[in-house]
């Protein structure tokens, strides 16, 4: 096999596609892939290949097969399972992006491929035992190790020799002889633009040492240009006036809610305010594979929607909390098929609503559940083991503590011995298990031919176009990008991957906010963390009160804490056994009466200071199931929403940068931040599992920050946040 790699604008993607005219010409048969769906398309349009470019999943494992299985408290789960193929014939396959496959096992409720271990079996499937087919398949793997990497991994192993050679191992593909290249630069890169310029400096800082890297300002040309948050927007409507495919530019931002928001300000001004999730002219990105209709439409492709029809509702109880699903027909065109008249699909709208840009579990199920209550009448007979299995299994269990126990098989019961009984058990327990599986596996065809066939089950997963996060423009470019390099703005590899990959998806102009730099602070101490059992700020900004839902017990004029409260409770309770009766409020202090399916009722107190900092419930120990009831109420439930923090200085804005980079990747929430100018500090209030905290920020006008006084409700104990702390001083040393 061999590895080409090399850094952007080097020619790689001319190479694949005069390899294929090469091998063409000769009759050679080769195959052309890509990691995702995403940049299979992407590549597609470059080969001018069309359907031709698949990803890696889709031509290495089979089509999915439903699992039905029921969970811990009998519900009905369902998971599609995609087995390894065998390789039909051998092929020369060259794969792009492949900086994007990794060999770490990716947990997921709702489905799985093979053991999980792409790249092991990956190699597998190409270079199977039998010498013959081994020796004639030729693999070739393109990317950029300076690119984002497979989710959970550190590296990109797809592209290292070694990593290579050891997943061939796991796959039991042994003495496999990996070859590599790396394109250096093109003759047209001598005089190298802005863009290239930046990115270059991004991905040298990646290969470097971590103490030899510093992000310092960079003098770039007329192609990069910085604005300011309120700017952003309102250049990318200056540009694109009105939505329209092939798409020309997008804004790519770090998170899902980033994302959310850039999106509702550009559809609020194509629109009008509080557009409806889909109006005729809106881009959406399909996020899910989708074969049900007559044009495939896979993960990565553009549409615009050309006609809506009303929108449905379909309301499921899920462990007895109301789940609404939304569903919509909408009339299409697409960028892979402009010559076609508008075609028509529904539209699920429950991620178009999610700020997280996919669906929760719950509403999963729910996707589910719906399908059966409709089909209801055509649905299967769920098969039901037999009503002497659990005796049998007893027994079972009894007659193995009798053999280790006595250690002896001539122990007469009748005319056998107690080894012969439990020989006889064994063997009819087993035909009569082996006989449900079989019933199961039926009943499993059966649903899944209802799934298959059923619009709504299908219905198309999207998510807006104008603004994607990084993963989902991998692959893509357009002429002009907007980055939003807020909390990707560090040193570390995953911000240098992150910000590399974001910056060379611009091929004419890059728009760029909060662009890379780092500061080192040199005059600022972090103090040690210190105990503080009322903290200064409330969990929420004043602004939040427009975000919180109503809720049955509390009246328009409630303080929004106390109905945040209420909805965090009422998470912590779904799918349990619990639910809320009703809700008294008094002063500094909320009366729930929490009821158990049982009809035991459960009276609880909970008491908040002004700032709405809620106290631990506590409850009688005596009383049924409150211990049970405790636990679930002191769980965590992460807030709604990260603040967003506009500095009004250089130093502000330098020192939330050193703070979003050292919360990168941990279980911390930022939920405020106030500046107190005049008192010449800010103050940072976070929030997390293990306690809530708050930083407060000394700064003088010359120096900038100088000193730092960490606080927590748990003190020391708050082992997320003193990691945190940890980190911050590492980034500013």
């Amino acid at each position: 096999m061999f590895i080409l790699t090399g850094k952007s604008k080097t020619g790689k993607t001319f190479l694949i596609k005069e390899m294929c005219r090469c091998l063409r010409a000769k009759g050679k048969p080769v195959d052309v892939l890509a990691a995702t769906g995403g940049s299979a398309r992407a590549l597609a349009y470059d080969l001018d290949l069309k359907d031709e470019v698949s990803t890696v999943h889709g031509r290495i494992y089979q089509p999915q097969k439903l699992n039905v299985e029921d969970d811990s408290l009998g519900e009905e789960r369902v998971k599609w399972t995609h087995e390894l193929k065998s390789l039909e014939f051998p092929l020369c396959t060259i794969i792009d992006t492949a900086s994007f496959i990794g060999n770490r096992e990716q947990e997921n409720v709702r489905v799985s491929f093979g053991k999980g271990h792409l790249l092991s079996e990956l190699l597998a499937y190409y270079f199977p035992s039998s010498p013959d087919r081994r020796s004639q398949s030729k693999l070739i793997f393109v990317g950029d190790p300076a690119q984002l990497n497979a989710i959970g991994e550190t590296a990109t192993p797809a592209l290292d020799p070694a990593s290579v050679k050891q997943a061939g191992r796991e796959g039991k593909v042994e003495e496999l002889e990996v070859l590599t290249f790396e394109l250096l630069s093109l003759p047209n890169q001598r005089n190298s633009n802005g863009i290239t310029q930046l990115a270059d400096y991004l991905r040298e800082e990646l290969f470097k040492e971590r103490s030899a890297r510093v992000l310092q300002s960079l003098s770039l040309g007329d192609d990069v240009e910085e604005l300011t948050s309120g700017q952003i927007v309102s250049a990318y409507l200056g540009l694109f006036p009105n939505p329209c495919l092939p798409l020309k530019g997008c804004i790519i931002a770090y998170s899902h809610r980033q994302c959310w928001d850039y999106n509702q300000e550009i559809r609020a001004s194509y629109f009008g305010p509080s557009p409806n999730d889909v109006c005729p002219g809106d881009i959406l990105l399909v996020t899910q594979n989708n074969n049900n209709g007559s044009l495939k439409l896979l993960n990565g492709s553009e549409l615009q929607v050309r006609s809506v029809a009303d929108r449905e509702e379909h309301r499921i109880y899920i462990k007895g909390k109301e789940v609404i699903l939304y569903f919509q027909k909408i009339g299409y065109t697409s960028s892979l098929y402009p010559s076609s008249s508008p075609l028509e699909v529904v539209v699920l709208l429950n991620s178009l609503k999610n700020e997280q840009g996919t669906l929760t579990q719950v509403e999963w199920q729910a996707l589910y559940e719906d399908c059966r209550h409709r089909n209801e009448s055509c649905w299967p007979k769920k098969p039901q083991m037999s009503s002497d299995v659990p005796e049998l299994r007893a027994l079972k269990k009894k007659l193995k503590q009798q053999l280790d126990d006595v250690m002896e098989t001539l122990v007469f019961e009748g005319d056998e011995t107690t080894k012969e009984r439990y020989e006889k058990v064994c063997a009819s327990l087993k035909e009569k298990e082996e006989l449900h599986k079989d019933r199961v596996r039926l009943y499993a065809m059966g649903v899944d031919k209802i799934l298959k066939e059923d619009p709504y089950f299908n219905a198309l997963h999207v998510c807006y176009g104008y603004a994607l996060t990084c993963h989902r423009a991998l692959g893509k470019r357009w002429e002009n990008v907007f980055v939003d390099y807020t909390g990707r703005g560090g040193v570390d590899d995953d911000s240098l991957r992150w910000s590399y990959t974001a910056t060379t998806r611009a091929s004419r102009k890059l728009y760029a906010l909060n662009l890379p730099r780092f500061s080192r602070l040199e005059k600022m101490v972090v103090e040690p963390l210190q105990f503080q059992g009322k903290l200064t700020l409330g969990r929420y900004p004043d602004d939040f009160d427009g975000l919180v839902d109503m809720t049955p017990f509390h009246g328009v004029d409630a303080p929004f804490e106390l109905r945040q409260k209420y909805c965090e409770i009422d998470q912590l309770l779904t799918m349990t056994l619990f639910r809320v009766d009703y809700v008294k409020s008094f002063s500094y202090q909320e009366r729930y009466l929490i009821r158990h399916t049982t009809g035991v009722s459960i009276e609880v107190n909970l008491h908040y200071d002004k700032k709405f900092n809620f106290s631990a419930p506590k409850l009688d120990p005596s009383i049924p199931y409150a211990a049970e009831l405790s636990k679930l109420l002191n769980g965590y439930i992460p807030p709604k929403m990260q603040h967003v923090y506009r500095a009004t200085t250089p130093w502000l804005d330098a020192m939330y940068q050193q703070v979003l980079i050292a919360m990168s990747n941990m279980n911390l929430y930022l939920t405020q931040v106030r500046e107190y100018l005049d008192k010449y500090y800010v103050t940072y209030r976070f929030s997390s599992p293990t306690g809530e905290a708050e930083l407060k920020c000394y700064f003088r006008d010359k120096d900038g920050i100088t000193s730092v006084f960490p606080t927590s409700t748990q003190g020391v104990k708050d082992l997320i946040f003193a990691d945190f702390l940890e980190r911050l001083q590492a980034s500013i040393k």
